[in-house]
C-alpha cells in the first residue's frame, strides 16, 4: 500500500498523579501506519485503564498514524485534550495524504474528529486544543494547571523527554 512504510516510532504513555509520576509504558507503532489508537490503548489499560484524562500531543504519531480520538474515548472512557504548539495547515495535510495514501479518505476522516481545533494561551504562548468528552472551559483550566514550563503540559513534555531518549530498536 502506498504510504505505508515498515519503520517503527516509540510511543510513551507517561501516568501522572498531580506532578509526580505514577507509571511510564512504551510500546512501537508503524510509522504511517493505522496501529497509533490500537497502541495506546494497550499502554492506558497496562497502566490499569482508570484516568481522570487523556492528553495527546496532537492527532498523527509516527509520521501519519492518526489517533481515532473517538475509539480511544469510547475504549477508555476518560475525557481526552490535544495539544499542539503550532495550528495545523489544513489544505496542506490534505494534499499530503491524497498524495501519499491509498486510505487518505479515511485518514481525513480520524482527522476531522479532532476538530474543532482552537487557539488558547496558555502561560504567555498561543496553543491549539481540540477536546473530546471535555468543555474548552474545563480544559483550559486544566492545561492552565499542569503546564509549568513552556508551552506543553507537564505528562506531554514528560513523555516527549523519554520519547526522544529511548532507542528505536530495544
Amino acid at each position: 500500500m502506498k504510504g505505508v512504510s515498515s519503520c517503527k516510532a516509540v510511543l510513551v504513555a507517561v501516568a501522572t498523579d498531580g506532578f509526580r509520576i505514577s507509571n511510564v509504558s512504551f510500546s512501537y507503532i508503524i510509522v504511517d501506519g493505522l496501529d497509533c489508537t490500537d497502541r495506546m490503548i494497550d499502554l492506558c489499560l497496562e497502566m490499569g485503564g482508570n484516568f481522570d484524562l487523556i492528553l495527546l500531543h496532537g492527532a498523527p504519531y509516527g509520521g501519519f498514524n492518526i489517533v481515532d480520538v473517538e475509539k480511544l474515548y469510547l475504549k477508555l472512557h476518560s475525557p481526552i485534550i490535544s495539544v499542539i504548539s503550532s495550528k495545523p495547515n489544513e489544505n496542506a495535510v490534505i494534499e499530503a495524504l491524497k498524495k501519499h495514501f491509498n486510505d487518505w479518505i479515511l485518514r481525513c476522516s480520524l482527522l476531522e474528529k479532532f476538530k474543532p481545533i482552537i487557539p488558547i494561551n496558555l502561560k504567555g504562548y498561543t496553543v491549539y486544543v481540540s477536546c473530546y468528552g471535555i468543555d474548552l472551559d474545563h480544559a483550559t483550566n486544566i492545561l492552565h494547571n499542569i503546564t509549568i514550563i513552556g508551552k506543553l503540559p507537564e505528562p506531554l513534555r514528560i513523555a516527549r523527554l523519554i520519547a526522544r531518549g529511548l532507542p528505536l530498536n530495544l
